[in-house]
């Protein structure tokens, strides 16, 4: 079942099939009951009504950037799949729930919001955030980047963090690039070979560290050993460069400031 309206506040409910349900322009409240659902958002006022026995595959499709953080609704709705609609550079966050979060072709910002996600970021130089709650769950999480140059970034309220990639297996973080330590400052990542061989698109020769003085980059040497390969400028920034010993012409770029240990 379709259902679709252009009020300014709507209630639209399924049934126990699977229905999609857009509420049109206005801020809209949908339910779907039982049944994989489908909803379209397309207001930042949009609240979807899903209980976690109400089908296996919900989709929520934005159309404009949304967050199921905004408010107390969306953060409790079980909706197991968020796909970016259209050509725009949108962002998404999920809630505490295990997401599937979908970018489109454009550059994307994804956020999972705690739980067991999977951030998808499709095409286009995506932004895949990683905060306290994101954090607490990275164990059961995948962060994959997709195409373009994709970045994996502490979120700005992040201090004094330890990412210790890792602690993670070599699936957990693919299609990755950039490394943003910035945050809200004092942020140290660690790191092995692994990542340097598994984190970016097959291809990719190079992982890219960002950060700000009083960030740090902690090298495990694990199987060989790393060094120091002079300094380059890529894209108008200036890097220290590092190789390992068992990952031949792959660099490791870590931005100027950026304390290496």
């Amino acid at each position: 079942m379709i259902r679709s309206g252009s009020d300014l506040v709507l209630r639209w409910a399924g049934n126990h099939g699977s229905n999609v349900l857009d509420g049109g322009a206005g801020a809209d409240t949908l339910w779907g009951f039982g049944g994989n659902d489908t909803y379209v958002i397309d207001n930042a006022g949009d609240n979807i009504r899903e209980m976690s026995s109400e089908g296996q595959m919900d989709v929520a499709q934005l159309w404009i950037s949304f967050s199921f953080l905004a408010n107390g609704a969306n953060r409790q709705v079980f909706v197991e799949r968020i796909e970016i609609m259209g050509s725009d550079a949108l962002n998404a966050t999920g809630n505490n729930k295990g997401n599937q979060i979908v970018g489109n072709g454009a550059a994307n910002e994804l956020r999972g919001g705690g739980g067991a996600d999977t951030l998808l970021g499709g095409g286009g130089d995506d932004r895949l955030v990683i905060g306290t709650a994101e954090r607490a769950s990275l164990g059961t999480s995948r962060h994959e980047g997709g195409s373009g140059q994709d970045t994996l970034a502490l979120a700005s309220d992040q201090s004094g963090v330890l990412l210790d990639l890792t602690a993670y297996g070599q699936t957990t973080f693919t299609g990755i690039e950039r490394l943003d330590l910035t945050g809200g400052g004092n942020n140290t990542a660690k790191l092995t070979i692994d990542q340097l061989l598994h984190m970016p698109d097959a291809g990719e020769d190079r992982l890219i560290v960002l950060g700000d003085a009083g960030d740090a980059v902690q090298l495990v040497s694990g199987s060989g050993s790393w060094s120091s390969a002079g300094t380059q400028n890529w894209q108008g920034l200036d890097y220290a460069v590092y190789a390992h010993s068992g990952a031949a012409g792959r660099e490791l770029l870590v931005q100027q400031g950026v304390l290496v240990i």
